[in-house]
């Protein structure tokens, strides 16, 4: 399959997504920096996270048209963090995506049995991310 170019993703995000709501949780500095530039970028807003507890409080708080979940996170980590999430009433729509180093079949199935809709390997490229995006906030809704 073809991976349309970056820019044309990027341009196709500000234009049908301009200020949707992301929440990225990452505990590394160096991959939410350049993350959550790509999506600014693409016309995103995004909130930060860089735990699972973090990521839950923000979540009760506010709504997010996507979440980008890190795996492995200090403390509850990011499966744990998308069962809690999913408890939470009006999250059963919300797209989350797990962002892992691990890209075996097997962690691709423990991810989505969490509840998580999609699965994206560090490190992540541009045309990838954008292309990801762009699916789950074409109609707002998982499944």
């Amino acid at each position: 399959m073809h991976t349309p170019a970056p820019d044309s993703l990027e341009a196709v995000l500000q234009g049908r997504h301009h200020g949707a709501r992301v929440l990225l949780v990452e505990d590394d500095p160096a991959n939410a920096e350049v993350v959550a530039e790509l999506l600014r970028l693409a016309g995103l807003q995004v909130d930060l996270a860089d735990d699972g507890l973090q990521a839950l409080h923000c979540l009760a708080s506010r709504p997010y048209a996507l979440v980008l979940m890190d795996v492995r996170l200090p403390g509850l980590d990011g499966l744990d963090t998308t069962r809690a999430l999913r408890a939470l009433p009006g999250t059963d729509q919300l797209p989350v995506v797990a962002l892992t180093a691990m890209a075996f079949a097997d962690d691709r199935r423990l991810c989505l049995a969490a509840g998580m809709d999609d699965y994206l390997a560090k490190p992540v490229e541009p045309a990838q991310l954008f292309a990801t995006v762009l699916r789950w906030l074409q109609d707002g809704r998982r499944g």
